[in-house]
């Protein structure tokens, strides 16, 4: 794996690039945070423009996801998904966004509160899960409904009703739209939030298939102010704020897209990525 600017060598090279490690199977990053690697051993490598570690504490991990912000105060916080579903946490927990009864942790610890996780998502101040029988946790601070309910906030890992039990997959659009999607494995997508729209959906809301062309939709990724979608068929839509050219529909990047808008793109798109102002589509 090679790394340019903050590096893990200590140093700050920002026109040029380093070898840092082997066997890096994914990366977890964001913004002036701490970025963390997984390698195909399943420990974690940690490093930042001061120093680089291995996590000791973490061992046999799946995923990792960085949430927060650094302002004044590092209000940053970590979490890291094993092999067997076990959660374990890190950072800080003003607003409960770790799901743990502490101020902080500056070290992992497992969070006992949920168990059999599969998948992991951070907002700016709280977090979802979901669980290989299908279930979705959400816990932290909810300003727009994030939680899933009217609730402000959840202290500890809570269950989300309202959706079905066959979410595939899960997707938080950043601090601009504070929402969050859900895909089930039919194709049907749900959210709640802001949404981009002045009503707040304050429990799951299914999308009307109309707005992707009555086409089932297989994955959702989200960046800080947009979303895409990618359909079983190959189709791509994309929505949000689209200042800087993220939602991909010509030169018109000032312009904003409340609702779903499909991509002219004349290639068979096979996956999607989405960073904090900007889109990546895999082709064949």
């Amino acid at each position: 794996m090679f790394s340019t600017g903050e590096l893990a060598i200590g140093k700050k090279m920002p026109n040029s690039s380093f070898r840092i490690y082997n066997d890096i199977k994914t990366v977890a990053s964001k913004a002036a945070l701490n970025t963390l690697a997984i390698t195909t051993h399943g420990t974690v490598i940690e490093w930042n423009s001061e120093h680089r570690r291995l996590v000791k504490e973490l061992k046999d991990i799946e995923q990792i996801n960085v949430g927060g912000w650094c302002g004044a105060y590092d209000y940053s916080f970590y979490l890291a998904v094993t092999d067997k579903g076990d959660l374990y946490v890190r950072g800080c927990n003003e607003d409960y966004q770790i799901g743990l009864q502490v101020r902080s942790s500056s070290k992992f610890v497992k969070n006992d509160r949920i168990s059999n996780v599969k998948t992991i998502c951070t907002g700016k101040k709280f977090s979802i899960a979901l669980t290989n029988s299908g279930e979705l946790y959400a816990w932290g601070e909810s300003m727009f409904g994030e939680l899933g309910t009217a609730a402000e906030f959840y202290a500890v890992p809570t269950r989300i009703y309202g959706v079905p039990r066959n979410i595939t997959s899960i997707a938080i659009a950043g601090e601009a739209i504070n929402c969050v999607f859900a895909v089930t494995s039919d194709g049907e997508c749900y959210t709640w939030g802001s949404c981009l729209s002045t009503k707040q959906k304050l429990s799951p809301t299914r999308f009307d298939s109309k707005l992707f062309d009555h086409k089932k939709i297989q994955k959702i990724v989200a960046g800080t102010s947009h979303i895409i979608a990618l359909s079983y068929d190959h189709t791509v839509y994309t929505w949000g704020f689209g200042k800087a050219g993220e939602c991909g529909h010509g030169f018109q990047v000032e312009r904003d897209y409340l609702e779903p808008k499909r991509l002219r793109f004349d290639r068979r798109v096979v996956d999607i990525a989405a960073g904090s102002y900007f889109s990546c589509l895999l082709v064949e």
